[in-house]
């Protein structure tokens, strides 16, 4: 009986030995494969950040990848970026990232802060926040979407030509951009929103802004214009809201064409809740084009049913915005 039991178990037992070897073979080969595409994946790194030698120079120090052995991540002490052509400068806190191995084209990232912005001629933008997140997918020709979320954002503005200074914070936000063919579809929120310009403090806003780039995929392929205010830019502006809560709001809507002289022309649609609250806070925005505030609540104003509320359309023709006939004001170029 122990030589039919033993007879009838080796088969198994022979079965059972052959996929312990193939299961071991194969953990093997896939965790070389992972550590020399990992190594492959660092080398490629390093040399990208210690070329010099371009217009945009980027920094990634005690460069690491982690996440063996179902993931792949870059991680770093913190991030820089310098731009020589624009003159511009971004430095950012630690950087971790994470990637499937069997979907690397998407990743998912997390900053810290703080940030700081520089931007010739001395424009300083710096800000921090409790968490910053950013998912991307990338395709053979660069990324195809992206998006951010943050919490707790606050930070300033300071210098610039006007040397004006202003504080900004807000609750939650978000950003969103894709390609859409040979345009650029973007999508922008922040959830209270608050600025204080100098010891003014603005009203608390919910915002959002959702639009359409035309030509503009190639932005997120890493093709950009160096000088966005002589790129041409036009598309659709599908909404632009406010809200200020109490029923003060406004949105604005139409299609937008920016000359190479950054001028801009389009047609709009104005829906404004609560003028008088409106004027009030675009004076504190805008001190020095008051006339041009004014000038637009009073005829928006005249033009409503109640002197309260109101939609109009508007017409920019080169920087000059009329409301049928009427001209109302000149906006500065982009």
């Amino acid at each position: 009986m122990a030589v039919s039991e033993q007879q009838i178990a080796s088969p198994y037992g022979r079965r059972l030995k052959g996929l312990t070897i193939g299961v071991v073979a194969v953990a093997v080969l896939y965790t070389g494969a992972w550590f020399y595409g990992a190594g492959k994946v660092r080398t490629l790194l390093e040399e990208r950040f210690a070329d010099e030698s371009g217009p945009v120079v980027v920094a990634c120090p005690n460069l690491d990848l982690r996440g063996f052995p179902f993931r792949i991540g870059v991680f770093c002490d913190s991030v820089r970026i310098d731009d020589s052509g624009s003159g511009t400068s971004l430095t950012l806190g630690a950087l971790r990232s994470a990637a499937q191995v069997y979907r690397p084209g998407h990743a998912v990232v997390e900053v810290d802060g703080p940030a700081q912005l520089r931007v010739s001629p001395g424009l300083i933008v710096s800000a921090d926040w409790d968490l910053m997140q950013a998912s991307g997918v990338a395709g053979t020709d660069g990324l195809d979407r992206g998006s951010l979320a943050h919490d707790g954002l606050h930070g300033g503005i300071a210098g610039g030509l006007s040397g004006n200074r202003a504080r900004f914070e807000a609750r939650h936000g978000e950003a969103h951009l894709r390609r859409n063919a040979k345009a650029l579809d973007a999508a922008v929120s922040f959830d209270d929103l608050l600025f204080r310009i100098g010891d003014e403090a603005l009203p608390t806003v919910d915002a959002e802004a959702d639009l359409t780039v035309a030509d503009a995929a190639g932005w997120l392929a890493g093709r950009m214009p160096r000088d966005i205010a002589s790129a041409a830019l036009r598309g659709d502006l599908r909404r632009l809201s406010l809200d200020l809560g109490d029923g003060v709001a406004a949105t604005l809507s139409g299609t937008f064409a920016f000359d190479a002289n950054g001028l801009l022309s389009g047609s709009f649609e104005l829906d404004m809740r609560d003028i008088a609250a409106w004027r009030s806070v675009a004076a504190k925005v805008f001190p020095q084009e008051r006339d041009l505030v004014d000038n637009i609540a009073d005829t928006v104003t005249a033009l409503s049913g109640d002197g309260r509320n109101a939609g109009v359309n508007l017409t920019v023709t080169e920087g000059t915005i009329y409301m049928g006939v009427i001209p109302l004001g000149v906006l500065p170029p982009l």
